[in-house]
């Protein structure tokens, strides 16, 4: 294999429309050009995705589908799929109740062994464990996580809006948008499942709504950033207890910006050199710069995303393009990112895509 066909991927884009015929597109990824072709559609088992997720091996391919029952149970589903990496195709393999509603974000541990659910709407975290084959079993446990704030629309209960591992995998943490929390786990590899943290979260500012949380690139800082109070928020984790210590919180927005707004993504630079967040009603991608030293974020700039409500980005693997998920427009648009500066700049290519809603590379072999 060649240095350049190891630029060389397949995209997966799930899309979060009931009525589509192409749940999930397959896209070949030239990350020496950075341009997509089209390659299959797949539907098999899924009727409204709305988060896709790979093993580390890239062997299967999760999905959750959001609101439509499964095996005769209400509250939607989690499936499981063999991707092919000489096709980027995708087989069903099987799937499993959520037992609640609304499953909108999962994570597999490094080893293949166990996923992670959030369930938004019945304020659930759940495990499952994923055989050698890629089957998921049954489930092995359910956190169910509590609290209100001050947000009585939409924070009147329980929301988690994503589970997600800490590069370690000893620990896992769930961003609650209806609670104001960041709930903490222990993840027990022995009995495959999560074992609530002492103390078992930290509490977001009122009304802040957070959703999703990444690592620096050597894992010593933590960024959430909150979908009701558009900020992003800074922490120092601690790789021995599980906590994050509050450093400092910014605004995803421009200063001027008055119109209504939800952020959404948050993704880290390969480079660890920058931080990218969308906003969708802005609908744009925030810029920040991070300082090495302290893991603080200097805001930078704001790019358009060219379309409306962009709920999902990905940086390609090489850390040289940027590809925004316009969920209201139906379409991805790609961007290069300028590597000293982290700017963006569109490349021209925009495909239609209905509803995008989450979006995953994978390698071709």
């Amino acid at each position: 294999m060649t240095i350049e066909d190891k630029k060389k991927f397949y995209l997966y884009v799930a899309s979060h429309d009931a009525g589509t015929s192409e749940c999930i597109q397959v896209f070949r990824w030239d990350g020496n050009t950075g341009h997509l072709d089209p390659v299959l559609g797949h539907t098999d088992g899924l009727l409204q995705p709305l988060y896709i997720e790979t093993d580390c091996k890239h062997q299967f391919l999760f999905a959750t589908d959001f609101l439509n029952a499964c095996n005769d149970k209400s509250g939607g589903g989690i499936c499981s799929f063999a991707i092919d990496r000489t096709t980027g195709s995708l087989s069903f393999i099987n799937r499993q109740p959520a037992g609640d509603d609304a499953p909108c974000y999962l994570s597999v541990t490094e080893n293949g062994e166990l996923l992670l659910l959030a369930n938004y709407l019945s304020g659930t975290i759940k495990t499952y464990p994923i055989s050698p084959n890629g089957h998921i079993g049954t489930t092995t446990t359910t956190c169910q996580q509590k609290g209100s704030s001050v947000n009585t629309a939409r924070q009147e209960g329980p929301h988690p809006h994503s589970i997600v591992l800490a590069p370690s995998n000893r620990h896992a943490f769930s961003p609650d948008l209806g609670a104001d929390r960041v709930y903490l786990y222990q993840v027990d590899k022995s009995c495959k499942c999560l074992i609530p943290n002492n103390p078992p979260y930290i509490k977001v500012t009122p009304g802040g709504g957070p959703r999703h949380l990444r690592f620096d690139l050597h894992a010593h800082r933590a960024y959430l950033v909150n979908e009701l109070s558009n900020t992003v928020v800074t922490y120092a984790y601690d790789h021995d207890s599980g906590y994050i210590t509050e450093l400092q919180t910014v605004s995803t927005l421009p200063h001027d910006f008055q119109k209504d707004n939800l952020s959404a993504e948050l993704l880290v630079h390969p480079n660890g050199r920058f931080l990218y967040t969308s906003n969708r009603g802005h609908n744009s991608i925030a810029i920040f710069a991070i300082e090495q030293a302290t893991g603080h974020l200097a805001p930078i700039g704001h790019a358009s995303t060219q379309g409306d409500f962009p709920r999902a980005f990905i940086l390609d693997p090489s850390g040289r393009f940027l590809i925004a998920a316009n969920e209201y427009t139906d379409s991805i648009v790609i961007f290069h990112i300028d590597g000293e500066s982290g700017m963006l700049q569109p490349t021209g290519q925009q495909l239609d895509v209905p509803k995008p809603a989450s979006l995953k590379f994978v390698p071709v072999v």
